[in-house]
């Protein structure tokens, strides 16, 4: 019994197909299954290894005989070996499997039960030829974007090249003694670009932010290995007004829409084409189609654009989503005050000479620090805030106690556009330039407070401090009754948490190596 193959190559591809025998393991020019003594199925003595190069578009391998001298009106069929003789109506039928690796002939097992994990092989000439089936197959492997798989019973299996295809046959039948003999082909082809291309988001805002004066903005990228990527295009609009859209031709994409400086609603949405016209978008449930389906606008992503916060909760992290991941967001630290508190974190008109303001409510005081950070902007990165041009590295916390505004000081952090400090209470704070920062700033303007009466008048004293330093309160007679460590606010207790009484107290500030002293005054 012999077989002959035969390689027809459709793609300008490297492939090479070797017949090795099982007992020298060396290539041979042909494949056969010996001398065929009783009926049965049989293995061939050869495999067939198959080495594919790297092609940069999908493909698929076929096999398939093509037994075009075959003549039986009583057989459907044309595949597999046939009865060489001046008319063959005899045939064989042929199977195959497929391994990602090499196959001991000993451990191969071709039998009526385990035909299931065996794939006839089709002919070319045969009726049913375009009509699919499960036991009769061509495709032996294919090569999309996601790599190479060959075909292993019943689903597809993800592997390397080369990889090795082994021949069965089926002797069941009633057959003369003879020579059997066909040619195998081995059809490689091009399936061209039927992967729509992928989008992957790497930032894109939430579906409310609370931030009308910055900008927003989308990060991602488009993924097409086969025919590569030809445009990004970013649809958005406002609602009720209209259709607003950017392109690039570049795989990475940021878009931006510039401040909208109002309290509105946009939608949007991002498609991806690639060069022979599929496409697929960022929108809600997505959306994609292939060449030959027209692009219809999905149904887009939408944002709300909100000027205030609302919440209720006894502690924890409030923040102004914006969509700019390239600064900081304005935030709260609230520490644990022991019940439900609603607060409302927006921003109003900045005072005169001030970069921007935020309005914290209720103006609540707390028994621990807590940790503001107000956002400025600097959308160009030019390291000066863009409402005045002020030198960002310059920029302090101020907040307002009903008749001025007060001096804490903070900390620039000028990758994020944010100034932090630490405050015991809540209310309208700004943020101004300090061109030079001066120990006169340290020190209260409080000069008598009156913690017990807690009526919102006077209850606490509040430094111009921030980052590290020391705030260490005396008795007259040098007693230390209150030692604070980067707290700017004394609630006029000692450190047992007990209110101290009434009487004149001495304060010393140390920060940078410098102390600075002054008197407070307790009163009931």
């Amino acid at each position: 019994m012999i077989v002959f193959l035969f390689l027809i190559s459709l793609l300008f591809s490297e492939i090479s197909v070797r017949v090795i025998d099982y007992s020298t393991s060396e290539a041979t020019s042909t494949l056969d299954f010996g001398n065929i003594k009783s009926t049965g199925y049989w293995i061939a003595n050869q495999y067939i290894e198959i080495n594919t190069g790297e092609e940069p578009s999908p493909w698929r391998l076929d096999i398939f005989t093509e037994n075009n001298n075959y003549v039986n009106e009583s057989d459907e069929f044309k595949n597999g070996l046939v009865f060489i003789s001046s008319s063959p109506i005899y045939r064989v039928p042929l199977l195959w499997q497929v391994y990602d690796d090499t196959q001991n002939i000993s451990s191969l097992s071709l039998s009526s039960s385990t035909l299931d994990q065996w794939f006839y092989v089709k002919d070319k000439n045969d009726n049913d030829w375009d009509t699919s089936y499960s036991t009769f197959y061509t495709r032996i492997a294919y090569y999309d974007m996601d790599g190479l798989f060959i075909k292993q019973y019943v689903q597809d299996k993800k592997a390397v090249s080369p990889f090795y295809l082994y021949l069965g046959a089926d002797f069941t039948g009633k057959l003369p003694a003879g020579v059997y003999f066909t040619t195998i082909t081995f059809s490689l082809s091009y399936q061209g670009d039927t992967e729509i291309p992928r989008i992957y988001i790497d930032y894109a805002p939430s579906d409310v932010i609370y931030d009308k004066e910055n900008k927003i903005v989308f990060k991602g990228r488009c993924v097409d290995n086969i025919s590569g990527v030809k445009e990004v295009k970013f649809c958005w609009w406002e609602e009720g007004g209209v259709l607003m859209s950017s392109t690039t031709k570049n795989e990475n994409f940021k878009f931006e829409i510039s401040p909208l400086n109002k309290k509105t609603t946009i939608y949007y949405y991002i498609v991806c084409f690639d060069n022979v016209g599929n496409w697929n978008t960022y929108s809600v449930a997505g959306s994609s189609g292939f060449f030959n389906q027209s692009f219809s606008s999905p149904t887009p992503l939408s944002i709300e654009i909100r000027d205030e916060f609302n919440i209720t909760l006894s502690s924890g992290l409030i923040k102004l989503l914006d969509g700019n991941p390239d600064d900081g967001e304005a935030e709260i630290l609230i520490p644990r005050i022991g019940r439900e508190v609603k607060f409302n974190f927006r921003k109003v008109e900045e005072p005169e000479g001030s970069v921007i303001c935020y309005e914290i409510t209720p103006e609540i005081m707390f028994q621990d620090p807590c940790i503001i950070k107000l956002l400025y902007y600097d959308i160009d990165n030019d390291g000066r805030e863009d409402s005045k041009g002020y030198d960002e590295n310059t920029l302090r916390i101020f907040y307002w106690d009903g008749y001025e505004w007060r001096y804490i000081g903070g900390e620039v952090d000028s990758g994020e556009n944010i100034v932090s400090a630490t405050v015991m209470h809540f209310s309208k704070f700004a943020i101004f330039p300090v061109l030079r920062e001066s120990v006169k700033d340290w020190k209260p303007k409080e000069k008598i407070i009156t913690p017990e009466i807690q009526d919102g008048i006077n209850d606490y004293v509040q430094f111009g401090l921030s980052g590290e330093f020391t705030i260490k309160i005396y008795t007259l007679n040098g007693e230390l009754v209150r030692n604070l460590n980067n707290v700017s606010v004394w609630d006029g207790k000692d450190d047992a948490d007990r209110y101290v009484s009434s009487g004149p107290y001495i304060y010393e500030i140390e920060k940078d190596g410098k102390r600075v002293y002054g008197i407070i005054v307790v009163a009931k």
